[in-house]
C-alpha cells in the first residue's frame, strides 16, 4: 500500500481488516492482533529505505481486538391490542361462510435486525365435531390488508403456512389477522349448533435474519391464542 505523508505533519494511519463470513467458536472467543511490520520509505528526493527496526513485536505499534457474534433477530408474537372478542359467528345450514376474521396478533422484532419469515404453523381447535376440517374449509393469514398465506384445513387443525415471504423490519411491529372459511352445517349433519373454534400461533418453522441467522438461532417468544367463538345458524347469546 502507498500512503503520501505531507512534510512536517503527523497524520493518523488506520488499519482495517476484513473478517471471514463465519468463525467457529474458537475464533469468536480468541484475541486477535494486528501489528506494524516493515515500512519502505520513498522520500521526495527518490531515496528509498526500509524501516523495520523495533517495529515487529513493539507493544506501542500493535493492538488487539475481539470478534463478537453478529446480532440475532428476536421475535415476539402476542395477542393484538385489538384482538377479536369471543363472539357468535353466524353460519348457514346450506351455504358456506367465507373470509371470517377470528384472530388478530402482532409480530415484533426486538433486537434491531431485519428478519424474513418464510414458514410458520398455526393450530386450530374445534368442539362438537371429530375433525377441524369438517368445520372449516381453509384458513388464511393476512399482514395488514395483504394476504401472505392460505392453506386448506387439515384433520387435527395443525396448519403449516409456507412460501409467505414476510419481512419484519428491525424493531418494527406488524399486525396479522387469521381468517377462516366455514362449511355450512348441512342442517346439523356436518356439525352441531354451538360448535366452537379457536386458533393459536404455534411456531416459526423457517426464518432468516439480515445476519444470516436462521430459525434455530433466532430468539422467538410466542404467547398468542385467540378467543373462542361459537358457530350458530340462529339464536342470540345473552351474558348475565
Amino acid at each position: 500500500h502507498h500512503v503520501m505523508l505531507p512534510s512536517y505533519d503527523a497524520p493518523k494511519v488506520s488499519v482495517a481488516v476484513s473478517m471471514a463470513n463465519s468463525l467457529d467458536s474458537d475464533g469468536q472467543t480468541a484475541t486477535w492482533n494486528t501489528e506494524l511490520g516493515a515500512i519502505r520509505i520513498l522520500d521526495e528526493s527518490g531515496f528509498v529505505s526500509d524501516e523495520n527496526t523495533d517495529f515487529d513485536g513493539s507493544a506501542t505499534l500493535e493492538d488487539s481486538f475481539s470478534v463478537d457474534a453478529a446480532d440475532v433477530a428476536s421475535i415476539d408474537i402476542r395477542d393484538a391490542s385489538d384482538d377479536i372478542d369471543a363472539t357468535i359467528i353466524q353460519v348457514d345450514t346450506d351455504t358456506d361462510t367465507n373470509n371470517v376474521a377470528i384472530y388478530n396478533f402482532t409480530m415484533e422484532e426486538q433486537n434491531g435486525v431485519d428478519v424474513n419469515i418464510e414458514e410458520m404453523t398455526l393450530t386450530f381447535t374445534t368442539t362438537g365435531t371429530t375433525t377441524e376440517n369438517t368445520v372449516m374449509r381453509r384458513a388464511a393469514l393476512y399482514m395488514g390488508d395483504t394476504k401472505v398465506g392460505e392453506e386448506s384445513m387439515v384433520n387435527g387443525g395443525v396448519v403449516h403456512f409456507d412460501n409467505m415471504d414476510i419481512n419484519i423490519d428491525a424493531d418494527a411491529e406488524e399486525t396479522f389477522t387469521v381468517k377462516a372459511d366455514f362449511y355450512d352445517t348441512n342442517d346439523g349433519a356436518r356439525y352441531i349448533e354451538g360448535t366452537t373454534v379457536a386458533v393459536d400461533v404455534t411456531s416459526i418453522d423457517k426464518a432468516l435474519d439480515a445476519n444470516d441467522n436462521d430459525e434455530a438461532d433466532i430468539d422467538t417468544s410466542i404467547s398468542a391464542t385467540s378467543n373462542t367463538h361459537e358457530l350458530r345458524t340462529e339464536g342470540i347469546r345473552i351474558a348475565l
